[in-house]
């Protein structure tokens, strides 16, 4: 039985590991090279997540959903490319409207109020607004500095897999039983530690091409770690939502994560924070 455990726990590392390559190094690769690709990828990921996301089987009620979270994403290439707008950009009023909204989708689901996730309306909305606000930011980073925007691409499948693998092999003491009782502190704290390393290495080795000499070191300890933590608490976010609609993934798209929402949660978190103690940083 210990075998056929062990066993198990391999394969699935396996296919995260197989799944993350397959995501994250094409993505890289039109991140880089293709402007009009990165738009399609930011359109689809939130079309994807929005409908991973809504309980209602009826297929014109996903497609339309997940067409307008989609739209809502990109928004920023939209007014930035065609208007010639930078309407999103250090707009206290975006910000603070995101800001809003995040705490209005935020609360009823930290707090488990069943009268208002219940609510129609918020099951509507809630699936088209949570990944493409998040999605927004990172499209934002995108247009300004791509190195970033790859960078925290990197960080966050560091984060992912480097908790995963630490946790498996030293993992005892869980992370928050109630929302996700295998993620373990072992697991957070390895990943905080490899994600800080090799975060470090990329921003600060000359050799490397997202190299940045304009950053304190320091300063790019404290950020790094935050962003680790603020990942985790995205992938524990994403699990109390499944634990209230009774799931144990989003979806089956990709072999030992899930949905493609699983994959991404911590990255939707991290995008928001990346955008401002990041990119506002390097800019000014």
């Amino acid at each position: 039985m210990g075998k056929l455990i062990k066993y198990y726990s391999i394969s699935n590392l396996n296919l995260r590991i197989l799944s993350t390559l397959f995501l994250i190094i094409p993505l890289i690769f039109i991140a880089w090279y293709s402007y009009l690709g990165s738009i399609i990828i930011l359109f689809l990921v939130s079309y994807i997540s929005t409908k991973e996301l809504i309980n209602n089987k009826t297929i014109i009620t996903n497609v339309i959903s997940g067409i307008m979270s989609g739209f809502i994403a990109i928004s920023p290439f939209v007014f930035y490319q065609i208007f010639n707008s930078s309407i999103y950009f250090e707009n206290f009023i975006f910000y603070f409207i995101t800001i809003i909204i995040m705490t209005n989708i935020f609360i009823p689901i930290i707090f488990n109020y069943k009268n208002i996730i219940s609510n129609n309306y918020y099951k509507f909305i809630i699936p088209i607004l949570l990944p493409s606000i998040f999605i927004i930011y990172g499209a934002m980073i995108l247009i300004e500095n791509k190195n970033i925007f790859l960078l925290l691409i990197i960080l966050t499948a560091l984060n992912d897999s480097s908790g995963y693998v630490i946790g498996k092999i030293f993992g005892r003491h869980a992370l928050s039983k109630k929302i996700s009782p295998k993620k373990t502190v072992e697991g957070s704290l390895g990943g905080i530690i490899v994600t800080s390393f090799v975060g470090i290495i990329i921003f600060k080795l000359k050799i490397s091409p997202l190299y940045l000499d304009s950053i304190n070191i320091f300063y790019l300890i404290f950020t790094i770690i935050l962003l680790s933590i603020f990942g985790q608490i995205g992938d524990l976010f994403f699990s109390k939502i499944k634990r209230i609609n009774k799931i144990k993934d989003f979806g089956n798209i990709l072999p030992g994560h899930g949905g493609l929402l699983d994959r991404i949660d911590s990255s939707l978190f991290i995008f928001w924070l990346g955008y401002f103690m990041l990119l506002n940083w390097i800019k000014s």
